[in-house]
């Protein structure tokens, strides 16, 4: 029973970062007027992947999210932290 509560939490989680990660990105893109396109080409990302991402459908990868973080001009914590709320340049 252990595991399956801690293989819940994990996913959890995983969705919580999801979620925190899509709205600090596209919430970030929209501010400097940049279509999914844009970012992802500074990005260096497929389009697909950023629409994935902005969507909450999956969770980027640890170099992805370093990119994204890179191209938009913002501190990797942006993304890491749900309680944080200052995350526009």
């Amino acid at each position: 029973m252990a595991d399956g509560l801690s293989v819940r939490l994990s996913l959890n989680k995983t969705l919580l970062l999801a979620e925190v990660v899509s709205k600090r990105v596209r919430s970030l893109r929209e501010r400097r007027g940049w279509s999914l396109s844009e970012l992802a080409r500074r990005a260096g990302i497929g389009v697909s992947t950023l629409s994935e991402i902005e969507a909450g459908q999956s969770a980027p990868r640890l170099d992805t999210l370093g990119a994204l973080a890179h191209a938009l001009g913002a501190p990797l914590e942006t993304f890491l932290h749900a309680k944080c709320r200052n995350f526009h340049r």
